[in-house]
């Protein structure tokens, strides 16, 4: 019996005890080509009389344009939605942002709300997006006649 426990003794001084590991890890990266954006139609209106009450036009996503509140008529003109194309990545998720407000030159205070605007969160099988900027035209009262233009900023990235 001695015998054996002193085996045993000597077999636990020379058994090995690991505390650690060593492991193979995995790395990778991805890249992704330049995103570009074309500006491939204006967003316009029209053409209105100055109304003489504050007054709004709204745009539909197909470019229809109806008086929403006010005293203005819309005379003539192409009405036409903001249309933006995206190529990047095919199949992958873009972050797309346009500005909410657009303020109109003139220093009438005439401005556009963006929101309802169409803006995708994924390319196609292409690579391809539309992003479609269209919404509300507010005309205050002692608003005078001549072009009123504005920009806006429409940001994209992965």
């Amino acid at each position: 019996m001695k015998k054996l426990l002193l085996s045993a003794i000597v077999a636990l001084g020379f058994t090995t005890v690991s505390f650690g590991d060593d492991f193979t890890g995995s790395a990778s990266a991805t890249l992704q080509s330049s995103i570009t954006l074309v500006e491939s139609s204006a967003l316009n209106f029209g053409k209105f009389s100055i109304p003489t009450t504050e007054s709004t036009v709204s745009m539909t996503e197909a470019g229809v344009t109806d008086v929403e509140s006010g005293d203005i008529v819309i005379l003539a003109g192409s009405p036409q939605i903001g249309l933006f194309t995206v190529s990047a990545d095919k199949d992958t998720p873009i972050n797309v942002s346009v500005d909410a407000t657009i303020s109109l030159t003139g220093g009438d205070g005439l401005s556009i709300s963006t929101t309802g605007s169409i803006m995708p969160t994924t390319t196609d099988a292409a690579g391809k997006a539309l992003i479609k900027v269209f919404g509300l035209l507010t005309v205050p009262t002692g608003a005078t006649s001549g072009e009123k233009t504005g920009t806006y900023t429409v940001t994209v990235n992965y």
